[in-house]
């Protein structure tokens, strides 16, 4: 066999080599089995003491090694911190990720990456909604002799974390509104609380509540605070008519 052949049998094999390793790539990284629905990443039922507020999707990118396949549980926890990064955003108060499952699987070759468009289950702690509950109950115990569609501020929010202080907030302005009455803007509020060296949420003394509730043109001003620890919680609510200066209204609840 001449010495062109020769040469051209070695081309032969190096191509076919080439290509077979090409194919390889291509399959270990495209061919990703998902997970089942009755197996999702971070399920919820061993996540105790938490309960499911909402339902979130999003998409992710996993990054890819050439020639080698990623885990089916390290493109979830891709999925997990983009749902939970939504999540925070919308909520901004402690929450969690669970019962994540994908929808579809996507390869990027020219950018060696995964794609998962993946759905999951928002949770929060049952704590947070045992004051949901009781937040509830207080808010219509102080405001029961407040007049429909009164102007009211909620100047005032303590609580052990700045998350759950802004958990009551939240709440607390969707339950007054449900109740008929009218929420003074949280911006501006804000802002007058930065000028005037307050704290977003916080205590304010009586005086410098009022004060601030005739800025922004409200009846009543609202503070909310929780005291105790353990079983022994409470949350007090408190109102303040703003052009006499006199509580108004005022509950005291057990968190349970």
């Amino acid at each position: 066999m001449d010495r062109h052949k020769l040469i051209k049998r070695g081309l032969m094999k190096y191509i076919v080599l080439i290509m077979a390793l090409f194919v390889m790539l291509l399959t270990s990284c495209s061919n990703l089995p998902p997970p089942t629905e009755k197996k999702p990443f971070r399920p919820l039922n061993k996540m105790k003491n938490y309960t499911a507020i909402d339902t979130i999707e999003g998409v992710a990118f996993a990054g890819a090694i050439p020639g080698r396949r990623r885990s089916n549980d390290y493109i979830s926890r891709a999925a997990y911190m983009e749902l939970y990064r939504r999540a925070k955003e919308k909520y901004q108060y402690n929450v969690d990720i669970a019962d994540i499952t994908w929808v579809s699987v996507r390869y990027h070759r020219d950018r060696l990456s995964t794609e998962v468009y993946a759905i999951g289950q928002v949770i929060v702690d049952n704590q947070l909604i045992k004051i949901e509950n009781t937040l509830l109950r207080a808010a219509k115990e102080a405001t029961k002799n407040t007049p429909k569609n009164s102007v009211l501020s909620i100047v005032s929010v303590s609580a052990h974390d700045r998350s759950t202080a802004i958990y009551i907030v939240n709440e607390l302005e969707l339950i007054l509104i449900n109740e008929g009455f009218i929420l003074s803007d949280r911006l501006r509020l804000n802002l007058i609380k930065q000028e005037q060296n307050f704290q977003l949420s916080g205590e304010v003394d009586d005086e410098s509540a009022v004060g601030i509730g005739k800025i922004l043109g409200a009846n009543f001003v609202v503070s909310a605070e929780i005291t105790g620890l353990g079983n022994l919680r409470r949350l007090r609510i408190r109102l303040i008519d703003t052009e006499t200066g006199q509580v108004a209204g005022v509950a005291s609840e057990q968190i349970r």
